[in-house]
């Protein structure tokens, strides 16, 4: 079925008289009328092409592609959301002409122009699961798109523009359904596909779509040109293209200019009149389309010099006869009627004189009938209070009756002219609506919901709405209807006058009597319920089922009644009787019976082990509590005990603990089990002291640990916790706490607390082992409680990951190759000459022995060497004379060649020698022919050493002292009796102990001697300045903090 209307598609669609009229617009419409200039018509070339459903694909669509000469109407079922071809129309050469492609998401237009191939997309494509109606119209390069008719605003869906018109070949082939390669195959249905000679208009696409074609106020049967498909909407004489905004000026004539029909009277536009025939005497007659209205201003504004008598009629309904309303005339004798002759009831009609100058054109005739002039019509000022003057306003048709003519007397002049007639209604809702439904014939008042009003016109109240009687609403009150009270229990009320305490007050009283009162209620508010029914007590008045059936057991009601109390429904039961029915025996008795005066007989159960102290209500059997047993409940059920009446279940169960005791049985008076020899209490569930963790052998004895456990006590009966010394834990106290070592029972506390010194352990821990009491060191640190650097570290310090510093000594400068240092300052133990925390360095002139061990003393020749300097520390290279001195060597002390007479200055008394031996004049220690050698047990050859050379200093006098502070003394001394030479140091001994030792130039501030009890000491010149350099003058003063 699938290729044979495929094959028909193909060969209608490929003859070169429909691709000619597919691609190229060809005006055909025909002038047909005076006032029409186009006339719908068009060709069908294929029709009901029908597709079959592909299985298990649930998804239709309807589609309809029309224009250029071209229309579809596809109807679909498509599953895929993917893109397929609707049609393609392609050469023998396999380019394509032209293709359509549609999705969820878009239609997709292939064409080809002189350019090339092109193809557009819309911004939206078909809905899933439905059918729809496609349209495409084409005309030139212009193309729409139509989805199921027109857009609310009589625009296409979308429009577009071509890049360049189609061009067709005419041995090109058409295929509906797929490419002509077989790709993008259609799956779904598709039926009635129509093409179109000419393009169709956007109102004969609506009418293909829906059925219905969109009626216009004027000349609604001319048509708009396929060039400008779409009706302005701001002009409907006019016909614009899809695409164009409303203001453009691209507009043709949809009719004739000079067509001036009759409904050109009635467009709402000025600018457009109708013309009569040449009469002198004319009726128009409008009818008001679908009902009845309230008509308040007729209005003719003419075009032609107006009238000069005029009349205007109405109907009140179809069916009545036409009667008078309001005459107008140049003279009023026309008509019999007096000119402006006063209105003396609401309803009466009068003649209105026309002014005496009267224009030639655009003169306005206007019929007010709540005018307040030029004569004021009675009740007009009091509308909604005048019941005449509301049914005089109403009408169904109205006619205007136009005699003779003013400024013309020829007859090929006397015709009509008129602009517009305006004939001013509104609906007649009563008042109770504020639009109505113009659709329906008659119309229709959409009643407001508040008004609680029905009916065509609002003319009467909603069944359940009558509490007041009905009223039309005016411009002040709006007079709704009045709720009946009924309580949902009547489908309507009636309104009588005579239980409404103000009868003549719209918003006060009432007078609605419910009507056929439902659900078995009864009273003028359905509010009572019928005899032998009841409504429970606090139920909702309007409940559905608000009345019940009594229900009485008439064994049980006094004189066998069967009747209940309206509220709540209770029976009128005997003596003892009870239950809303009396139908149950109270308690304590059994055995209802219609002959027992009382109704019913006592029972005889024990109130301690009854339950509810009542019977079988048929064989006066007890209703025992649950723990109790006995014909009259009596005693307790074996296992328990204590029979009482306040136990809701009667007695106690024995409760005995079946791990602590010898039988699960107690003693049925006072509940007492019989307990193992470790156990205790009423159940048998406590241990004994001394004992603890009862399970199914009973309770085990304490094992506490004594060192650890406080004297005197006893472990946890439950968990056999015993109760630990401050210092020790675990279940038997057996173990120190964290930060505790060494437990013994003479310890009062169990353990001894940890002593760690936290700047030495690690991250800061004050755990100790628990045995000795070790603790947890730092890499450098030793002792038990961490208070000590290693070998070969110094300076503890909390900040240190290793805890001290590596002393890092110098080994050719340290005693014994660096092996320690002070621990405290870091210090190594420094050759002779040798300085520096690390003793890296030599004294000021010395410098590194290339020995390898300690310093050597520059030796300087002071005749040779510049004055101030010292050699080099590493060489010792001396700083020789420059210029012409002749001098050289390291210690300067050599001339150079062609230099002589040089000798030592360091060590000799002037710089003159003997001239026979050339032995120079040496100082008291030196020797040597140039005084360049210390004698022996002399060293430290100088210049400004007045013995050349220096020996131990002998006679060191003792120091003075004075206090400075409750913490501090201030030490001085002098020199020694027998320097023997320039003094390097003094050293300050305390208590035994060495303070400190310095060597002139060095200072002492920042040493700390704590242990010492001596803070800070420094060399300092006459109480005030520190000592940086050799000073043999001055006293040398040590203060001392304590």
């Amino acid at each position: 079925m699938f290729d044979q209307a495929q094959n028909q598609v193909h060969d209608q669609l490929s003859s070169k008289i429909v691709q000619t009229v597919i691609f190229h617009l060809l005006f055909q419409f025909l002038v047909t009328m005076v006032n029409c200039l186009y006339q719908f018509g068009f060709d069908q070339i294929l029709a009901k092409t029908a597709w079959q459903k592909v299985a298990g694909k649930g998804i239709s669509r309807e589609i309809q592609l029309s224009g250029s000469g071209q229309g579809k109407v596809i109807n679909t079922w498509n599953g895929y959301y993917m893109i397929r071809t609707i049609i393609e129309r392609s050469t023998q050469a396999g380019a394509s002409v032209y293709a359509v492609m549609v999705s969820s998401a878009s239609i997709t237009f292939d064409y080809m122009t002189a350019d090339g191939l092109r193809f557009l997309t819309t911004h939206d494509g078909l809905q899933i699961g439905q059918w729809q109606h496609l349209v495409i119209q084409i005309y030139g390069t212009r193309i729409s798109f139509f989805i199921d008719g027109l857009q609310l605003d009589g625009t296409p869906f979308e429009t577009q523009d071509l890049l360049g018109e189609i061009v067709d070949s005419g041995n090109a082939q058409t295929r509906v359904g797929q490419r002509l390669s077989g790709a993008t195959q259609f799956v779904g249905r598709l039926q009635e596909f129509y093409v179109y000679q000419n393009t169709l208009t956007n109102r004969e696409i609506e009418e293909l779509a829906t059925g219905v074609f969109p009626e216009l106020h004027v000349k609604s049967e001319c048509r708009c040109p396929d060039s400008h498909p779409r009706i302005n909407p701001a002009d409907s004489r006019y016909c614009i293209r899809n695409g164009d905004p409303d203001t453009t000026s691209d507009e043709l004539m949809r009719l004739n200019e000079f067509a001036h029909p009759l409904t050109f009277a009635n467009d709402a536009d000025l600018s457009t009149y109708w013309v009569s025939a040449f009469l002198d005497d004319l009726i128009l007659d409008i009818h008001l389309a679908n009902g009845q209205y309230q008509v308040f201003f007729v209005v003719l504004q003419f075009y032609s010099p107006q009238p000069t008598a005029l009349t205007i009629s109405r109907k009140k309904t179809n069916s009545d006869d036409w009667e008078n309303w309001q005459f107008f005339a140049e003279d009023c004798s026309t008509f019999g009627l007096p000119n402006n002759e006063p209105l003396r009831t609401p309803t009466s009609v009068n003649c209105i004189q026309f002014d005496s100058n009267q224009p030639y054109s655009k003169s306005n005739i206007t019929f007010q009938l709540l005018a307040p002039e030029p004569v004021a019509r009675p009740g007009y000022n009091d509308f909604f209070n005048t019941p005449e003057l509301l049914e005089f306003v109403l009408a169904t048709q109205v006619r205007i009756r136009m005699q003779g003519h003013y400024h013309v007397s020829n007859t090929r002049h006397q015709y009509y002219g008129i602009e517009e007639v305006t004939v001013n209604t509104r609906c007649e809702c009563n008042g109770h609506a504020a639009t109505c439904d113009m659709e329906t014939n008659p119309y229709t008042c959409n009643c407001l919901p508040e008004s609680f009003t029905r009916g065509q016109n609002c003319e009467t109240c909603l069944p359940l709405y009558n509490n007041k009687p009905y009223h039309h609403g005016d411009r002040i009150n709006s007079y709704n209807c009045k709720p009946c009270q009924c309580y949902g229990h009547a489908l309507s009320c009636r309104y009588n006058s005579s239980v409404d305490p103000f009868p003549a007050d719209h918003d006060r009283g009432g007078g609605g009597v419910c009507v056929n009162c439902l659900h078995n209620t009864q009273g003028p508010f359905c509010d009572e319920c019928q005899n032998g029914f009841f409504r429970e007590d606090g139920q909702s008045l309007d409940s559905f089922n608000v009345c019940s059936p009594c229900e009485c057991n008439t064994n049980g009601t006094v004189g066998g009644s069967h009747l209940c109390n309206p509220i709540g429904g209770q029976c009128d039961c005997k003596l003892y009787v009870e239950g809303q029915s009396c139908d149950t025996c109270t308690s304590g008795y059994y055995n209802l019976q219609e002959d027992n005066p009382v109704g019913c007989s006592e029972c005889l159960c024990d109130p301690d082990g009854s339950s509810t102290g009542s019977c079988d209500p048929a064989s006066g059997g007890c209703d025992c509590k649950a723990n109790v047993i006995g014909e009259r409940c009596e005693r307790c059920n074996f296992g328990y005990y204590n029979l009482t009446s306040t136990n809701p279940l009667g007695c106690q169960l024995c409760q005995c603990n079946l791990a602590g005791s010898t039988s699960p049985f107690c003693d049925p008076s006072n509940g007492q089990c019989q307990c193992k020899t470790s156990t205790q209490g009423l159940f048998c569930d406590e241990c004994l002291d001394g004992f603890y963790g009862l399970d199914s052998q009973g309770c085990q004895r304490c094992d506490c640990d004594a060192a650890g456990t406080v004297p005197g006590t006893s472990c946890n009966k439950l968990t056999g916790q015993c109760v630990c010394k401050a210092n020790t834990m675990g279940r038997r106290c057996d173990q120190c706490e964290d930060n505790s070592y060494n437990l013994q029972s003479s310890n009062q506390d169990g353990c001894t607390p940890c002593s760690c010194n936290t700047v030495g352990t690690i991250n800061g821990s004050m755990t100790c082992d628990s045995a000795n009491g070790s603790c947890q060191c730092k890499a450098n640190v030793i002792g038990q409680i961490c208070n000590q650097c290693n070998s070969n570290t110094y300076g503890l310090d909390s900040g240190d990951e290793d805890g001290c510093s590596p002393c890092d000594c110098d080994l050719t400068g340290t005693v014994s190759f660096g092996s320690a240092c002070n621990q405290n300052t870091g210090q190594c133990p420094c050759l002779a000459f040798r300085i520096g925390r690390r003793c890296d360095a030599c004294s000021p002139g010395y410098f590194i022995n290339p020995t390898g061990q300690g310093c050597q003393e520059c030796g300087c020749d002071p005749g040779g060497a510049q004055i101030g300097t010292l050699c080099d520390s590493l060489s010792g290279q001396c700083v020789c004379k420059e210029g012409d001195s002749g001098v050289t060597g390291r210690q300067c002390d050599s001339c150079l060649p062609e230099y002589f007479n040089f000798n030592n200055v360091l060590g000799s008394v002037n710089v003159t020698c003997d001239d026979n031996t050339g032995q120079c004049s040496c100082k008291e220690l030196v020797t040597g022919r140039r005084c360049d050698a210390c004698q022996t047990g002399s060293s430290n050859l100088q210049e400004n050493n007045p013995q050349g050379c220096s020996k131990e200093p002998k006679q060191q006098p003792p120091p003075s002292w004075q206090p400075v502070s409750p913490y501090a003394i201030l030490l001085s001394w002098g020199p020694p009796d027998q320097p023997n030479g320039i003094i390097n140091r003094y050293t300050v001994i305390r208590n035994g102990t060495r303070v400190n030792s310095g060597i002139f130039g060095d200072s002492w501030d920042g040493k700390d001697y704590r242990k010492m009890k001596c803070v800070v000491c420094s060399f300092i010149k006459t109480a005030t300045a520190v000592v940086r350099h050799r000073d043999l003058l001055s006293e040398q003063l040590c203060q001392c903090f304590l």
